[in-house]
């Protein structure tokens, strides 16, 4: 089925935002094998532009040679999509050449020079064909020759469908893999926050023991955590339950000030509130919860953490 460039982009344009595509009425194609169209259309848009998306010209000639090579690395087990990028060549032309090999070896894979034929001359000689033949003193042989013929198309269907399953489970391979590198993601996110270390070993634990796919002793592994640690941090209570009025009243002021107060501008604000609290244990709590004063030098136009 062909169809116009300005159909394609249409189509392309869609497909980049989500819009829903349907089959259009007069194509002669199921909506999946539509879809699997476009989606080949939109990764020529990518790759080739505007260009990619128009008709490609019938005078171009491939060698025996190119076609060859491009058989071959379908058989081996390439993406159809690959080559037919790389190549700018409809997937349909290369099933086309891959069928005509393993019906005829390289020999179906030669230029036909001339005007093409027709369809209903071509059916017309093959019924000749085969009545001669019938008719002819070698009718065993044609009949032999049939049968190849016929054995050659059961295996290609066995290994078009072979490919097909293959497809489906690369497919579920890429969707799990993608599952599981968005829990990943996650788990790297907390690992790498700004909270303390026993809030983040929590939220870690948490978010393996709701997910039965994922394992505590290989995401311990990989963030080079030991075990001991873990549940050391895990059971540990928190040493710092009895400031916790001193502590949202050291964010409140390093709020309201812009983050502009280091350890001793808070220290003297919580006395003047009535709080009496050494500098170390400011600057303790400073450093757990993650509060960095930052001040401007104004002459160097740097700035430096407190």
């Amino acid at each position: 089925m062909k169809y116009s460039l300005e159909f394609k982009l249409e189509c392309v344009k869609k497909y980049k935002k989500g819009i829903e595509i349907k089959k259009p009425d007069f194509a002669n194609t199921s909506q999946k094998n539509f879809l699997n169209q476009v989606n080949f259309w939109e990764k020529i848009y990518d790759k080739l532009g505007v260009e990619g998306l128009k008709k490609n010209p019938r005078n171009k000639e491939w060698t025996i040679d190119q076609r060859l090579n491009i058989v071959k690395r379908f058989l081996a087990g390439e993406p159809t999509i690959k080559i037919s990028l790389e190549n700018n060549l409809n997937p349909s032309q290369i099933s086309f050449w891959t069928k005509k090999y393993l019906e005829s070896g390289i020999s179906g894979l030669e230029l036909n020079k001339g005007r093409p034929i027709m369809k209903s001359k071509i059916l017309n000689d093959k019924r000749s064909r085969v009545s001669k033949n019938l008719n002819s003193k070698d009718q065993s042989n044609s009949l032999t020759s049939v049968y190849e013929e016929l054995k050659l198309l059961k295996e290609e269907l066995k290994h078009f469908k072979k490919r097909e399953k293959n497809f489906e489970k690369e497919n579920k391979l890429l969707k799990k893999e993608n599952e599981v590198l968005k829990k990943w993601k996650a788990l790297v996110e907390i690992f790498d926050s700004n909270q303390p270390k026993q809030e983040r070993i929590k939220k870690i634990y948490n978010r393996v023991k709701a997910d039965k796919n994922l394992r505590l002793t290989q995401v311990l592994k990989e963030f080079s955590i030991p075990i001991s640690t873990f549940y050391y941090q895990l059971k540990k209570e928190d040493f710092d339950k009895k400031n916790e009025e001193i502590i949202s009243q050291m964010k409140l002021i390093f709020k309201e000030n812009k983050a502009r107060y280091g350890k001793r501008r808070i220290k003297a604000e919580l006395n003047n509130r009535g709080y009496k609290i050494g500098l170390k244990k400011v600057r303790r709590l400073m450093e757990k919860f993650n509060l960095k004063a930052i001040c401007s030098d104004e002459n160097t136009n740097l700035t430096k953490e407190l």
